[in-house]
């Protein structure tokens, strides 16, 4: 391994210190890497991703639930939220089949659901201006962190000036465990839960969010309350005023 030791000291253009540096020259060849580990090729908001050949497609609509009832992050915002922060109009983004948009009509809230998968029923709204948009159990169906920032950056799109966001995550403790339970596949730094319908779960945690947010132009809310959930993180996010 050839070795140099360069002890002048460095001006102009090529500078970068006045100290002493070694300099090596190391034979190394970077392995290629096999498609289906290029994180930042795939998704978009529909859950139809382009997939190059021999790699999986990543299915993040198929995670969603058939609920009967609201959810209970849904139910936690309107027992603890809407009120305190004024809300009267709502989107749900990423809302699946709907029960919790039929919850929030249900509590007396001007409500929308959007989830671009045709067959969920509920296209792209064409308002915006929202008191609140839900986002409820989304991130961490996506499979790397720029379908995540887009997705919020989508999300703060539809609310207001002064308006809220909610985002409600899968914890990473409860991804652990059901990994642990379920034999889920190691996958990037998540999970297959099930390689056959190409579903994906990560644990996010609301510290991670709000970083992840502050790329959507969206901040930490003071003061809002927090919502008594368990297994979950979940953080209250403004969109400032100009």
């Amino acid at each position: 391994m050839p070795v140099a030791a360069r002890h002048e000291v460095r001006t102009g253009p090529g500078a970068f210190t006045d100290h002493s540096a070694i300099l090596l020259d190391l034979p190394l060849t970077p392995e290629v890497a096999e498609p289906d580990d290029v994180l930042f090729a795939i998704s978009d908001l529909s859950g139809k991703q382009p997939a190059a050949a021999g790699t999986r497609a990543y299915q993040p609509h198929k995670t969603a639930m058939s609920r009967q009832a609201a959810s209970p992050a849904a139910r936690a915002v309107t027992g603890h939220q809407t009120g305190p922060l004024g809300v009267r109009t709502v989107l749900d983004h990423g809302c699946g089949r709907g029960a919790d948009v039929a919850h929030y009509r249900a509590a007396g809230l001007d409500a929308d659901g959007y989830d671009p998968p045709e067959g969920f029923g509920w296209p792209r709204p064409d308002q915006d201006g929202y008191d609140l948009v839900t986002q409820m159990f989304v991130l961490n169906v996506l499979p790397d962190p720029g379908a995540r920032i887009r997705a919020l950056q989508d999300a703060a799109a539809f609310v207001r000036r002064g308006g809220h966001v909610v985002v409600v995550t899968r914890s990473p403790e409860e991804i652990a465990k059901a990994a642990a339970g379920g034999s889920w596949t190691a996958h990037h730094h998540g999970y297959w839960s099930s390689e056959g319908k190409g579903t994906f779960q990560r644990g996010v945690s609301a510290a991670e969010t709000t970083a992840l947010a502050r790329h959507a132009g969206l901040a930490p809310a003071a003061g809002a309350a927090g919502l008594p959930l368990s297994g979950v993180s979940h953080i209250v996010l403004v969109k400032p005023e100009p």
